[in-house]
């Protein structure tokens, strides 16, 4: 490796880039987790290595492909490949192949949607939101609704704030009825005096917020510290069992 090689640069880059991508795939894999660790332990192990592999992996074969060989050829090339094999490894290690499935299936379907779209298409961010969400729904498919709905609702809030790509009314709009439709479901699977019910209320009255409020200023890392910590709120009902 060369002394001038930029570790810091090269993690930075290597790190997940989409807003919010961590949320997406944490969220889901901790509902399942904290409901049985026994049975999706392993499988969030796995599906959230995937997920930090994929990135360094892509750098890695881009470059080897174009037969280029960069300083950060070799490391993310090695990060990339170790990461994944370790994550399908506990995947494997599970045994529990109808997760498996689910989670390589959802992964092929990001792969071929991320080929034939642009990095900001909205149907890309909403598959991308929903890589790791039929784990939770095997975890807790009585929720399975809301599971799905709720980061629909949360790309579609922000997407429509940032105001970036044409189809931002659009989307401010359809989060809120998503919201709206999220919290029919949510009643149908909770009791009104649930935590998990008040989360996802919280979550709906935030893309209510986005919509209403268009012009206030925020950064994209304040919508960002929002949504984590809805996204923690979320897993918290989750983990409280009874309440």
């Amino acid at each position: 490796m060369p002394p001038s090689f930029d570790w810091h640069t090269w993690i930075r880059q290597s790190l997940p880039q989409e807003h919010g991508s961590w949320a997406f795939v944490l969220e889901p894999l901790l509902i399942a987790t904290v409901l049985d660790p026994g049975k999706f332990g392993l499988i969030a192990i796995g599906t959230f290595l995937l997920f930090l592999g994929f990135r360094p992996f892509q750098i890695g074969m881009k470059d080897l492909l174009k037969r280029k060989r960069y300083p950060r050829t070799l490391p993310s090339t090695i990060a990339g490949c170790s990461l994944g094999f370790v994550g399908l490894s506990c995947l494997v290690l599970s045994a529990n192949w109808l997760a498996t499935s689910w989670i390589l299936g959802m992964g092929v379907l990001f792969l071929t949607v991320s080929k034939f779209t642009q990095p900001r298409a909205l149907v890309r961010e909403t598959v991308g939101a929903l890589l790791a969400v039929p784990v939770a729904v095997l975890a807790a498919p009585y929720a399975a609704e809301v599971l799905v709905i709720r980061p629909i609702v949360s790309i579609l809030g922000v997407r429509g704030f940032l105001a970036r790509w044409p189809d931002h009314v659009m989307s401010r709009w359809l989060a809120v009825a998503g919201g709206f439709t999220m919290l029919l479901f949510a009643l149908t699977a909770f009791p009104l005096d649930n935590s998990k019910f008040v989360a996802y209320l919280m979550c709906a009255i935030r893309a209510l917020e986005l919509a209403l409020t268009p012009k206030f200023k925020r950064t994209p890392s304040t919508l960002g510290a929002v949504e984590a910590i809805l996204a923690v709120a979320v897993i918290v009902s989750w983990s409280a069992q009874g309440f």
